[in-house]
């Protein structure tokens, strides 16, 4: 049965678990998210006296292409889903106020309410919305991303966003990593950094009239200096990322080489408007044998040493793997080593008794990257699997919605690493209301020494507590062995 509800009303009902199915034009799909946010808006009024009001930033289909309430004005035409022109004959300013927006069950996130078709928004398709501008002005530009995943990933969001305007990714859009053609005709290129420092001709950059840096926090880098350097006919430099870190030097490298940093919110104030999920940290502290204690303190054991010690310690590999079986919904183990952990936890959990009719994924990089854009996909759909995974190729933007745990099986002191990392769980969906993070803090500690991860570990405690983020501690005793 087919009724005209409020969005409030809407939201309750999907709260209450009540399927509801929106209007899109590729018929009614389910819907699986209902959010808050609050902005300022606008009410777009019409000739035919209907009218619309919505965040400054929703976006709406107009020209082939979805646009900002905001970038609006008078005498605009918008055709409708029905077909009829429309033309904007006033605009009015709308004070700050609850906006409530929906995710569906469709990748073109696209719905239709007052004959407008309407597009829920992120910084995926705000890349796209600035590129297809910056393209129609006859300008050519590039995309840098940190690692392949992504670029397979914005890749597949471009064809996503353009299911409407039938605007054709594989002709515009080409793809630079290890294997492919550097050089290519089309408008727009899609790479990672570490492809273009392989790149030595000069003249390949000077082609570029604009540059976007998906995760710009990564600017501080030299070797993404150096591209950024040599881009510099690019008038068009923007950066886009959920994190930067505090440290001056790094801040300048970034206002030089984009311009100044605008923070317009915080993953706090994200979590309070319902925008993404809340976050709940658990600090699991093993506490570890004296005697090992009063061996750590007494050779003062190094770094690196330590972390050999923690990644071949098959208790501590145990203790992971049975965390992991004991979380009923898809996690992610992140570790910072692929063949001495990674690879040793993946064998671990696939060989377990636990395991049943789990799946389980290995993700580094090693592993196509197609293959991992299909696993990516495929998350999308599971229910209880679980992958491993290192921190240089799920650590940062790949996106996950139906992402429930996070467990750090090791873990550093890079705010930056740590932030992004989080980020991975936070997306919204409808299986989860919150997501937790499971944070392995090994207390080694005698007297007044202190050793190296635990130190981290109070690092990365003070991030939690400047973003706000709740988080708890649970000391593990440590001293006997329990196996699967």
């Amino acid at each position: 049965m087919k009724t005209t509800l409020s969005f409030d009303q809407i939201k309750f009902l999907h709260e209450n678990e009540f399927e509801i199915k929106l209007q899109t034009p590729f018929g009614m799909q389910k819907i699986t998210d209902s959010y808050e946010k609050y902005s300022k808006g606008k009410t777009i009024v019409f000739d035919d006296e209907s009218n619309f009001t919505g965040a400054d930033y929703h976006l709406i289909f107009k020209d082939e292409e979805f646009k900002p309430l905001i970038s609006l004005k008078e005498g605009d035409l918008i055709k409708g889903e029905s077909g009829n022109v429309k033309i904007i004959t006033r605009i009015e300013d709308v004070n700050e106020q609850k906006w409530i927006d929906f995710s569906l069950d469709h990748s073109s996130e696209t719905y239709i309410q007052s004959d407008l078709i309407h597009h829920n928004s992120g910084k995926s398709v705000l890349i796209y919305a600035i590129s297809r501008y910056l393209l129609e002005q006859n300008k050519r530009g590039m995309i840098i991303v940190p690692n392949v995943t992504l670029i397979h990933q914005l890749y597949n969001d471009f064809i996503d966003y353009s299911s409407l305007n039938r605007w054709s990714t594989d002709d515009f859009v080409h793809k630079i990593f290890a294997g492919q053609d550097k050089n290519s005709p089309k408008e727009l290129h899609l790479s990672t950094w570490q492809s273009l420092m392989t790149i030595k001709e000069q003249s390949h950059f000077e082609k570029y009239d604009f540059v976007i840096i998906d995760e710009a926090h990564g600017i501080k880098g030299i070797e993404l200096a150096k591209i950024l350097e040599k881009c510099k006919y690019a008038d068009y430099r923007i950066g886009l990322t959920g994190t930067t870190d505090n440290v001056k030097a790094n801040i300048k490298t970034i206002v030089g080489l984009t311009g100044p940093i605008n923070k317009l919110i915080t993953t706090k104030t994200l979590m309070d408007r319902s925008e993404v999920a809340n976050l709940n940290i658990k600090c699991l502290v093993l506490k570890y044998d004296e005697e090992i204690k009063k061996v750590f303190a007494r050779k003062k054991i190094k770094y690196q040493d330590e972390i050999k010690y923690l990644v071949s310690n098959n208790k501590r590999n145990n203790f992971i793997k049975n965390l992991a079986f004991s979380l009923n919904s898809n996690t992610i183990i992140l570790s910072h080593l692929v063949e001495s952990h990674g690879k040793v936890l993946y064998e671990m959990l696939c060989n377990s008794i636990h395991k049943k009719d789990r799946n389980i994924y290995f993700i580094h990089g090693g592993v196509d990257s197609k293959e991992r854009e299909e696993i990516r996909q495929i998350m999308e759909t599971e229910s209880n699997a679980i992958i491993v995974a290192s921190v240089q190729t799920m650590g940062t933007g790949v996106s996950i919605k139906n992402l429930h745990n996070i467990i750090f099986a090791t873990n550093g002191k890079s705010s930056i690493r740590v932030l992004q990392s989080i980020g991975r769980v936070l997306r919204l969906h409808h299986s989860k209301e919150s997501a937790t993070v499971y944070d392995i803090v090994d207390d080694l500690s005698y007297k007044k020494s202190r050793n190296f991860t635990l130190q981290h570990f109070l690092e990365r405690v003070k991030y939690y507590n400047s973003e706000q983020f709740n988080y708890e501690l649970k000391n593990i005793n440590f001293t006997s062995e329990k196996d699967d």
